[in-house]
Order: structure tokens, then sequence, then C-alpha cells
């Protein structure tokens, strides 16, 4: 026998079920004065433990790690009133079962709130009833994703990218509430965008602190972070500014950089440095003002004008001649280009000019003699500068007549009938020589007569035939081809029945097809001089 603080939660309707275990537990079942007495007059002690011959230790949860060994062995109660016993172990079945009913209900209600503590509260409570635990699975595991969800939350309010960035994975896997989780990897952006910022201010590129700033912006970073960020790429690129505006001692960079370092704010001491050399080009751009004598003469300007008026192409590319190796050196020595300019335009128009004296005094040449190759280049020459006249319009006239003849000629010697059509079609667009149009549509139809009589003797069709030598006789296709055409026409007339309406075949009576592959002379069109 051992005696043990009392219980209150052991429910006696429990303890009938559990026939089959090695150890049973009697206890009270309520805090009621009733049961106490009841549980008081079966047992002599507080709690009785009763052992089964192999248990080793009791039943009941609470004292459980107390192991108590009585095995073996069994206290005696005097049972007073069985019928009382019965009907309080009725009460308490009865008790047990709205106990479970209602922890059910806290279970549903928790879980529809979405409440981390009320869930909490309603698993433990089912628990205390006695609910299996497998009814207890989607519980929990809700209450898992509340866990996960806060968790998230509680990230994304921390201002710690590296923990949201570690919650946000894992609650991807566990499947939050995609409202939640949606906005925690926003702020995750919004946070990476910060660190990365961040990183930029301390580095101080300015065009990667540019990017970054952007993309704070996009993304809607802090403002202050933002602000900061600007103020440090403004004072990055004033100074960088500044500097350069020193090195350089341009009066004009050196004002608008002082200017700018004023405005972001750059250390005193660096400006002053700015406006003292800024003070020092000043005077002396004062002093070259005042001592600033009457230009140089420019001869070489004066001798492009010269030569431009003359317009005298020798002169003229003397001129420019010089005047581009005197641009060049003003390009490559400082000390030759001061007080110098250079002379761009004028060469330009003096080139203009060249070029139109050339045209007017090559082009009429090269038309007169029907010279290709000359007409083109100065065609050429012309077009590049724009020169549009009369005697350039009919130059391009006569190259397309010249240039359309020689397509007529190479056609006739290529034997194409694909070759003629377009030459033909250019030379009668262009008005080429009309003797070489005949000869070429003469050739033209060489071919294609030549070409009809053989697809004919190949049908060995008759009216084919008659057809085919009628046209090469009209196209001058050789008398040689037309005999051999003639020899098998007479072959399948005498071979070939002849229908009722004469001298016709019908249709039915045409011999097929014979393979081709058959074999003529080669015909030479007539050559074009």
């Amino acid at each position: 026998m051992a005696k043990l603080t009392r219980p209150h939660t052991t429910a006696t309707g429990q303890l009938s079920r559990q026939k089959t275990e090695p150890g049973l537990a009697l206890g009270p079942i309520s805090r009621s004065g009733a049961l106490q007495h009841a549980a008081q007059s079966i047992i002599p002690t507080p709690v009785m433990v009763i052992y089964g011959p192999f248990s080793a230790k009791p039943a009941t949860a609470p004292y459980g790690d107390r192991k108590l060994r009585t095995a073996g062995t069994m206290s005696k109660a005097n049972l007073t009133d069985l019928e009382e016993e019965d009907a309080l172990a009725k009460e308490a079945a009865l008790k047990e079962q709205v106990s479970r009913s209602e922890a059910k209900e806290a279970l549903d209600a928790a879980m529809a709130a979405q409440d981390t503590a009320q869930l909490e509260a309603a698993i433990e409570l089912s628990r205390r009833a006695g609910t299996p635990s497998s009814r207890l699975v989607k519980a929990e595991f809700q209450l898992q994703k509340l866990y996960m969800q806060e968790m998230v939350e509680r990230a994304a309010a921390s201002h710690d990218a590296e923990t949201l960035r570690s919650a946000v994975m894992r609650a991807s896997r566990l499947g939050i509430d995609s409202a939640t989780l949606a906005a925690a990897k926003k702020r995750l952006e919004v946070l990476t965008t910060e660190e990365m910022l961040r990183i930029a201010m301390r580095n101080n590129v300015t065009g990667h602190l540019q990017k970054c700033i952007d993309m704070a912006v996009f993304r809607k970073a802090d403002d202050e972070l933002i602000k900061q960020a600007q103020s440090l790429l403004e004072k990055s690129t004033a100074e960088r500014a500044l500097i350069a505006a020193m090195n350089s001692r341009e009066v004009d960079k050196l004002t608008q950089a002082v200017e700018d370092a004023v405005s972001a704010g750059l250390p005193a001491a660096d400006i002053e440095e700015a406006k003292q050399i800024l003070a020092v080009e000043q005077e002396k751009a004062k002093e070259r003002e005042n001592i600033k004598e009457k230009p140089p003469k420019d001869e070489v300007e004066e001798r492009l004008r010269t030569a431009i008026n003359l317009q005298e192409t020798g002169a003229l590319l003397k001129a420019i001649k010089l005047a581009k190796r005197s641009d060049e050196a003003v390009r490559l020595n400082p000390e030759y280009a001061e007080g110098r300019s250079t002379h761009e335009e004028s060469i330009k128009e003096a080139e203009h000019l060249v070029v139109i004296l050339e045209v007017d005094m090559q082009l009429p040449r090269a038309i007169r003699s029907k010279d290709q190759q000359k007409l083109k280049a100065v065609l050429t020459k012309a077009k590049t500068w724009h020169i549009e006249t009369e005697e350039v319009e009919q130059g391009e006239q006569l190259l397309s007549k010249i240039q359309a003849d020689e397509n007529l000629r190479l056609a006739i010697v290529s034997k194409s009938e694909e070759q003629l059509v377009a030459a033909l079609e250019e030379a009668n667009k262009s008005g080429a020589e009309r003797q070489r149009i005949l000869k070429a549509e003469a050739a033209l139809a060489l071919l294609r007569g030549l070409r009809e009589l053989r697809e004919a003797i190949e049908s060995k069709d008759p009216d084919w035939m008659e057809q085919a030598i009628q046209q090469a006789k009209e196209s001058g296709v050789p008398r040689t081809e037309i005999s051999k055409a003639e020899g098998l026409l007479k072959s399948l007339t005498r071979s070939v029945p002849v229908s009722r309406v004469g001298s016709k075949f019908v249709e039915e009576d045409r011999p097929p097809l014979s393979r081709l592959g058959s074999k003529f002379v080669e015909v030479e069109p007539p050559m074009v001089a």
C-alpha cells in the first residue's frame, strides 16, 4: 500500500476500460464532496494503486515516475453499497462524454478562429479529454502553420534580411497563408535591396550606387536610407567633378564644379582650394582678353578662297591638300594650335567644287565615247555629291542603254530563256538598240521553238508534233531537227490507227509518253556581233 497525493483528473470510466492493461489505478473522479466521500469509503487512503503481476509502474500518468512496486498484492476495500458505486461509474462516464464533446467544439472553433493561443488551449483540452491523437493531427499541423506564420510576420518586422529569408524558405515548404507569404517575399525583396544599397554606399562606386538607388526607389525601400544614398552619390559626383575641373583649369568647368560642391556639402577645405585655382584662371583669362591682338592672317584659308574663286581644278586640289595638313597639325600639336583654327567647311566646299568641275569636264567625253567604265565612275561621283544636271541625267540614260545591250548580248550567249526574258524587259524599258532587241527576240523564239519541238517528239503526240514542227519552222530551228521530227511523225502516222473523224487522232488512240532522256543535236542560236 502506498500513499500518494490525491489526483483530480483521473476518470473512473477510463479506468474501467483499462481491463487489458497490466495495472489499474483508482482515484477520485471529481472535486465534489459526495464523490470524495464515496471514494474514501472505498479505499482507506487518498489513492490506492493496484498493480498486476507484471506491471512495472502504475497505469495513471501522474504517478508513473514514482515506480512504487507492490506487485502481486491488492489492498482490501470494504464496498458498503454496490449500487452507489455503479451510479458513480455511470456518472463519471457521462461526464467524460460531455468533456470530449466540449473539447471537440472548442477545437473546431479554435481552428476556425486561426488563433494560436486558442488553438493551443483547445488541443490541450482535447488531450485531457482523451481525444485520440489521430484526430489531433490536423489541428497540430494547423498550429504549426500558425506558429510559422507568426514567425514570418515577426521576421518581416525585424528588418533582418537573413532571418526573413530563412523564415520564408521554411514557410514555403510548410505552406502557410499565400497572402502572408507573398507579403513576406515582397518585404524580403525590399530588405535585400536595402542591404545591397548599404553595401554600395560603403564601396562608394558611383555607377553601382546609382543603380542600387534606382532599384531601391523602384521597390519602395526606406526613404531615409534612399536619401542618405542620394546625398552620398551627390557628394561623390561633386567631388569627382571638382577634381577633374581643378586638373583641367578651365574657368567654366571650375565655376560649375564649385557650385555643385557647395550644394553637395563637400569639405570647406576642398572648395577653398578650387576657388583659389578658379581665381587664378579667371585672372589669366582677363589678361588674355586685355592683350588680345588682331588674329594672325590665315594663309591656308586665303589660299582655299582664292582657288574656289578661280574654279581651277589644280589650284583647288593643292589648296585642299595644304589645308588638310594644317588641320592635322592643329589637332596633334596644341602649341601650334594656339591662335589657329581648322578649315573643315572650306575644305568641304572646295572638294564639292572639284567634283562639279570634274563631272562637267569628264561626263561629256564619256558620253561621246560611250565608255561604260568612265560613265559609271563619273556618275557615281556625281551621285555621291548630289550633283543633278541635264548632262548627268543624259549620262544615266546612256549608261542604262549600254548595260541593257550588254545584258542582251550575255543573255543570247547564255542560251537561257529566263535570262533572255529579263534582258529583253530591261532593254525595252531603257530604250536599247532595236536591232539588238530583235536579235534577242529571235534567239528567244528559236530556243522556245526548239524546246517545244523536243518536248513534242518525246511525247510522240502527232497533233502536238505537227504544231511544234510548224512553230519550229517559223522560229528558225535548224532543218536537221525539223527533219527528224517529220520522219518520226510519218512513222507514228503509219503505225497509229486513224479515227473516224479523218486525219485527227482521238485522245484514247494516242501512244503513251516515251521515256525521257532522248538526245537531240545541240542547236546554236544566232550569234550577235
